[in-house]
């Protein structure tokens, strides 16, 4: 359940998760007031939940699907040049055109969104938007997909940031990246204990 799985009131919403069937896990979203006080019906309740499912276990599968989930969309995401697949709720369908227009294997699974257009999704709904997604770009695997597409969005962003930056470095997700000649200018930076 990724997130604001009712607005009921407490006592109704207890109810309603009496009445789901199979175990549950939560991802929480900002509208699951009423259930927090409900966490024991849920096997795990999680922020973040990433998820790799193998041919072995869901036969449809032509390869491995790895997921991120969080009830909130993300640009960026855990194994997204690697071709993981970022599944969201919160936007109530408002980011499907977004989505689909986008390079990025983001897709609402909300069920008032365009995917699941009212309806509970399965795996095998989740697997063939996101292969329909890459076949339409002529790939034929989720890591080819973001090996194409991905890493060239990074190295499009650092080329900007360098060619662009009057700063001798650059910090990106806690890497120094020296914007200088070579590694001789970052003694420097050695000496004050950052590099």
């Amino acid at each position: 359940i990724l997130g604001d799985l009712t607005f009921f009131k407490s006592e109704e919403a207890r109810r309603l998760l009496e009445k789901l069937p199979g175990k549950k896990f939560l991802i929480e979203g900002n509208h699951d007031g009423s259930i927090r006080s409900y966490h024991n019906y849920f096997k795990e309740v999680y922020q973040i939940k990433e998820m790799r499912f193998k041919p072995t276990v869901a036969p449809f599968l032509k390869e491995d699907f790895s997921v991120v989930m969080c009830h909130y969309p993300m640009v960026t995401w855990n194994q997204k040049p690697r071709g993981s697949v970022m599944l969201h709720g919160h936007s109530h369908g408002k980011l499907d055109d977004y989505n689909a227009q986008s390079m990025d294997l983001r897709f609402d699974v909300g069920i008032d969104g365009a995917l699941a257009n009212l309806r509970f999704l399965t795996l095998e709904d989740v697997y063939n938007a996101a292969t329909e997604k890459i076949t339409q770009y002529k790939y034929n695997t989720f890591a080819e997909y973001a090996r194409n597409n991905y890493r060239g969005e990074v190295r499009r962003y650092l080329q900007g940031v360098l060619a662009n930056s009057s700063r001798r470095h650059v910090v990106l997700h806690g890497i120094i990246l020296c914007v200088h000649t070579g590694p001789s200018d970052c003694t420097h930076m050695r000496k004050k204990g950052r590099f």
